[in-house]
């Protein structure tokens, strides 16, 4: 895993194709072509790393175990996430800029479901010779769909709140009959119902910029105006423009830019998250405490047992941008609240409350979480 590890970081940080990526941004010339761009080498420096460095001859009995395919998939495949949804965010964010929007860039969420079918499907078979495909371009292809679950938030979220977004999916080499059949440029909602999915070696291009989405200018305030109504208006920022996070321009961004919270949770880098609590207690419809706030969180996000990893990450993941407050001491150690928005599977987002714990060790222990109201909003924020 060590090998892994370190020759991936070394063969980004030496990527031509990856600092061109950064030069354009920081020259506010980048666009979403390049961060299709950016995704295919990340995802390629992973594949070979991979293909390099795990050989039947290295595993036991030459088979590819599930303990073993998730002790390395999971956080190499997140990493490519952490990555390429950091550049698609900070480049969304100069378009934003560009086209005079003040809207906040979106992040999309991992497709968890994708990484956990390449685990159990390589973990499957008896000969690891048999699958090792699976190693190389699905986790290219699951790089570049980073971009367009990047792309597709953004464009919910400008469309929500009165723009009038559109999208173009354009071909790049010998495309085949079904790439050429989707390519072109449509107004949100009317776009193919496919025209975010690829088929593997696709090196198609989803883009979109804001631009032109900007709808109807108000001709004596010189404002772009919301269409929505004020419920709406209220709820966009209340989830995503006045919350105090810390975050910047995106998560990978804001730690090496040291945008940590001033008051984050103690000990927020050795947060330790049981899935017990999710799958026994927090998301559990049955539990004879927590069925009321499992069945709510299902309803509103459509959380269950099953994915709880979408939500585990988003938590691990916003701890350090959001604030922690003092709840109270007990025997046991010092209880913490932090409130953080968190997607579901179905696209919607809402509140979270989270609850922790330090034992006065090296590390802190998520304990609960349930959706905030309106009460917790004021208390909490």
């Amino acid at each position: 895993m060590k090998n892994i590890q370190s020759q991936f970081d070394e063969k980004t940080y030496n990527s031509v194709k990856l600092k061109k990526a950064l030069k354009r941004l920081s020259d506010k010339k980048a666009s979403y072509i390049d961060v299709n761009d950016f995704a295919i080498e990340v995802g390629e420096i992973l594949a070979d790393v991979l293909g390099t460095n795990i050989t039947a001859e290295g595993l036991p009995d030459g088979k590819m175990y599930f303990n073993i395919a998730d002790r390395i998939l999971n956080p190499t495949m997140q990493k490519n996430f952490d990555l390429v949804s950091g550049y698609a965010g900070d480049v969304q964010r100069e378009l934003n800029q560009a086209a005079g929007i003040k809207l906040k860039a979106q992040s999309p969420v991992i497709n968890q479901d994708r990484i956990d079918g390449i685990i159990n499907r390589v973990s499957s078979e008896a000969d690891f010779e048999v699958i090792k495909w699976i190693l190389q371009e699905p986790v290219v292809n699951f790089t570049q769909s980073i971009v367009d679950d990047a792309i597709k938030a953004n464009v919910d979220f400008h469309a929500n709140a009165g723009l009038k977004p559109a999208i173009t999916r354009t071909v790049r080499g010998k495309a085949c009959d079904w790439c050429k059949n989707l390519a072109g440029t449509y107004p949100y909602h009317e776009e193919p119902e496919n025209i975010y999915q690829r088929h593997d070696r696709c090196r198609c291009i989803v883009e979109y910029n804001p631009k032109d989405s900007r709808g109807i200018q108000d001709s004596h305030t010189k404002k772009w105006r919301d269409h929505q109504k004020d419920a709406k208006i209220e709820e966009r920022k209340l989830l995503n423009l006045d919350y105090p996070s810390y975050t910047g321009p995106s998560g990978v961004s804001a730690i090496k830019r040291g945008k940590v919270h001033p008051d984050a949770l103690p000990n927020w880098q050795n947060a330790k998250i049981d899935k017990q609590k999710f799958e026994k207690y927090f998301l559990d419809p049955n539990h004879s405490r927590g069925s009321a706030k499992a069945k709510e969180l299902n309803n509103v996000l459509g959380l269950n047992p099953k994915n709880y990893r979408m939500v585990a990450n988003q938590i691990k993941k916003q701890l350090p941008y959001y604030k922690a407050i003092p709840s109270y001491e007990d025997q046991w150690g010092k209880r913490y609240v932090v409130m953080m928005p968190v997607t579901g599977p179905n696209g919607k987002t809402t509140n979270l409350l989270t609850f922790w714990i330090d034992e006065g060790g090296k590390e802190v222990r998520f304990t609960n979480a349930y959706r905030a109201h309106e009460k917790d909003r004021r208390k909490y924020k």
